[in-house]
Formats: structure tokens, sequence, C-alpha cells
């Protein structure tokens, strides 16, 4: 699976009073949550940082969303506490374009069980992340292609615009589209201090 992309995305601006008010609240949540998951991001950083020798380049998952964060990319072997992912692995990830190596957390070692830990409250809170699925005719989630697009909003200097794949949209959906410049005011898809890699499978998958 790839990455959430917000090049997929196209920009619309709510048409209803309802679509303006269940946008609003989508923002509120979404910020929200952005704080929360670059705080959960961050704290991983910095332990990490401050306990291997290496420098980490980011994490990896196992789905587009970063609900199963499951390695630590580093520029050169860790060391202790971590264990390299199997060879099919790491061949996925470098023809992701992946660089530098993927490390499991070695649960029998202090160090890697107190870095999964951090890996797993990443995913607990990427698990929180809202949806805008309150928008009438609008779905949360969409295919383009071969690509995972997430609807959402943001509040820009002339209002709110929404931003969702048009598979997203049925006939009736309560939004009318922007004019061709405005997805330039979009935001990285991902709030996160933390650098994020494409999906790779679980190993035995």
């Amino acid at each position: 699976m790839q990455a959430v992309l917000q090049s997929k995305a196209r920009a619309y601006t709510p048409s209803t009073l309802e679509s303006r008010q269940a946008a609003g609240a989508f923002i509120e949540r979404s910020n929200k949550w952005a704080t929360s998951y670059g705080a959960a991001c961050a704290d991983l950083s910095a332990f990490i940082a401050e306990n291997v020798p290496v420098k980490a380049l980011g994490f990896v998952s196992t789905d587009a969303l970063n609900m199963s964060v499951f390695g630590v990319v580093f520029t050169a072997p860790p060391g202790d506490g971590f264990i390299a992912v199997p060879g099919h692995v790491a061949d996925r990830l470098s023809e992701s374009g992946l660089r530098g190596s993927a490390y499991f957390p070695d649960m029998s070692h202090p160090l890697g069980k107190a870095v999964m830990a951090k890996l797993n409250a990443v995913s607990r809170v990427a698990e929180q992340r809202p949806l805008l699925n309150t928008v009438p005719g609008l779905s949360s989630v969409a295919l383009s292609g071969a690509h995972v697009v997430l609807s959402r909003a943001i509040e820009t200097p002339e209002g709110i615009a929404i931003f969702a794949s048009s598979s997203a949209l049925t006939a009736t959906a309560e939004v009318i589209p922007l004019v061709a410049t405005a997805p330039k005011v979009a935001p990285p898809i991902e709030p996160s201090a933390t650098a994020r890699r494409p999906a790779a499978p679980r190993p035995g998958h």
C-alpha cells in the first residue's frame, strides 16, 4: 500500500450550513489529534536520540496511516536492543526508496522493550485519527488509482477548504469545487516531527 498522498486530492468548500458545521468540527478534532500525534512522535525521536548511538531516520509501519508501527530506520547498525528486519522486508523497503536500514526492537533487551513501548504509543494515537465522515455525500476515505486518499478539512484565510478524492463524492455531496490555486494552502498530510516511510508488510505476510 502506498502512503497517503495529498496530490491525489482535489479542493472543495462546504456548500451548506450543515457541511460547514461538520467540517468545522472536524478541524477542531484534527488539530487536537495532530498535537497528540506530534507529541508521541517527538517522544519516540527524543528517546532514541538519547539512548541509541546512531541516527534514526524515521519509523516504518505495516499500514499507510501508521496505526501499526513496527520498526525504526537507522543510518547504521544501532547495536544492542535491535534486530535487523528479514531480507524480504528490507527488500520491499529498499524498493520503495527507503534509505537506511530498518530494525525491529529486540523484546529480550531492556532498550528494545522501551523503544517498542514508544512505537506502540505512536500507533495508539494514530488509531485515533479523526475522519471527515459527517459531511453529507462525502466519504472519509477513497481510492484514487492505487492510492488511499483521506478526505479532510482545513481553515484557510478564505474560509474552510475540504480536500478529497473526486471518487469520495456522491452526486449530492454538499461541497463545491474551489479555484485551481486553492490546493497551495494545504498543509502536509502528516503533522509529525518524526520522519516516516512507505508501508511494508509484516514478516510472514
